[in-house]
């Protein structure tokens, strides 16, 4: 059935969306064609590329064609011998090519098993032998000579070309053949993989031993991703970032998957080195990151506001206070007061300066906080309750060190947020 989803505006305006919600248990590709019958041709995968200037430009992946992509990638996977419950293994930093081919596996039957890249070659090459992988996706050449005491199954490069690998496209290329070939060719893969079926394999990280191998099926991942509207209320109007390895389980599953049931567009970062300027750039809605990331973020705003006059620091806490009582308004779909909605508005440009080469701007008003829900703010508190497990103090950089005293001014717009 279709339910409407309010998402808020930038303006504060409610937006109605109407979200595809359909029941009972489905396979994730199916999730992926759930939305792009509902979304076409918005935006769905975003990469970093050079353009044609030099300047930096995304390659962009519409709802359309990241399914055509993945039906592609399962009709090639199936020409070169992958079946059904065959694992197949990914050795890729989190880029758009990967999340192509995992679906690619996914829709052709495959059991997707995602390998940490920062792991020895060696501890790679073990781990692909007792998954009795199948075929082998690797990022680059560099990965694949890394990787050349692999078994001798099929290597699939997602960048470029190299002697002894098959190039994505090719296998895309191959894949199309056969769609043209036999228009009926998807209806009978489709019909052949079930939600009972296994459809990751987590190769964890090891930090307890030896990385651990479990199964997951197709309507336990599903199962998750409906429940997961109400833990993060996101839609096509929100966006994030993803920079976690793609073996992570939570990136896994909320940054790649749950995107993708939810119709929200994913960017990817083009490096760690680069990630603060990318979040100022695309101003995510939703950030899923570890509690170090927080506790950094955290700590280079307070060391930056100690560098500002008390002006600036009023100014600051003004600012994030009236994105706080925003922000309740709008998770509650409700209309936000001009009140708190012009200042807001016109203060932004003034607590976050054009200044890419710092982490201020990442963690302020105009980035996590627009559009920015309880349970998104929630990050940051968790991030809070696990500082003061390590001796900091969400309202402290350091047990005894204080933050910048934090102003009086602004007290009516969080007593306001509070009494919503």
């Amino acid at each position: 059935m279709l339910t409407a989803l309010n998402l808020p505006g930038i303006d504060g305006d409610r937006v109605r969306t109407e979200q595809w919600r359909p029941a009972g248990a489905r396979t994730i590709y199916q999730v992926l064609e759930e939305s792009a019958a509902q979304l076409g041709d918005a935006p769905a995968l975003l990469q970093p590329t050079a353009g044609n200037d030099g300047q930096r430009d995304d390659l962009t992946y519409s709802w359309n064609q990241y399914k055509t992509a993945a039906q592609e990638i399962a009709a090639g996977l199936r020409s070169i011998g992958i079946r059904k419950g065959d694992v197949v293994a990914l050795d890729s930093e989190t880029r758009l090519e990967f999340c192509l081919s995992d679906l690619g596996i996914l829709a052709a039957g495959g059991v997707s098993a995602a390998l940490y890249p920062s792991y020895p070659p060696k501890d790679l090459v073990r781990t692909i032998q007792n998954c009795g992988a199948k075929a082998l996706f690797v990022e680059d050449r560099k990965t694949l000579q890394t990787l050349r005491e692999a078994p001798g199954i099929p290597r699939i490069l997602l960048k470029g070309e190299a002697p002894g690998a098959m190039s994505l496209d090719e296998l895309r290329e191959r894949g199309r053949r056969a769609l043209t070939e036999d228009p009926e060719y998807m209806l009978r893969l489709k019909a052949e993989v079930t939600p009972a079926d296994h459809a990751i394999l987590y190769l964890t990280s090891g930090a307890t031993g030896d990385p651990k191998m479990a199964l997951v099926t197709h309507g336990a991942i599903v199962a998750n991703l409906d429940m997961g509207q109400s833990i993060f209320p996101i839609g096509p109007k929100d966006a994030t970032v993803a920079f976690l390895p793609s073996a992570h389980i939570a990136q896994r599953v909320v940054v790649e998957l749950l995107t993708m049931r939810l119709g929200t567009p994913l960017y990817f970062a083009e490096s760690l080195l680069k990630l603060p300027q990318h979040i100022r750039s695309v101003r995510p809605t939703m950030l899923l990151a570890p509690p170090r990331m927080w506790e950094r973020i955290y700590s280079t705003v307070c060391t930056e506001l100690r560098k500002r006059p008390a002006v600036a620091r009023r100014a600051f806490y003004g600012a994030l206070a009236m994105a706080q009582a925003a922000a309740t308004y709008k998770h509650q779909g409700e209309r936000v007061p001009a009140r708190i909605r012009v200042p807001h508005k016109a203060g932004r440009p003034a607590v976050l300066p054009e200044d890419p080469g710092t982490l201020r701007g990442a963690s302020g008003p105009g980035v996590l906080r627009r559009r920015a829900f309880k349970q998104g703010t929630g990050a940051v508190l968790r991030s809070d309750r696990h500082a003061a497990d390590r001796g900091l103090r969400p309202d402290r950089r350091r047990s005894g060190d204080d933050e910048p005293d934090r102003p009086a001014q602004g007290r009516q717009y969080r007593q306001a947020a509070a009494r919503r």
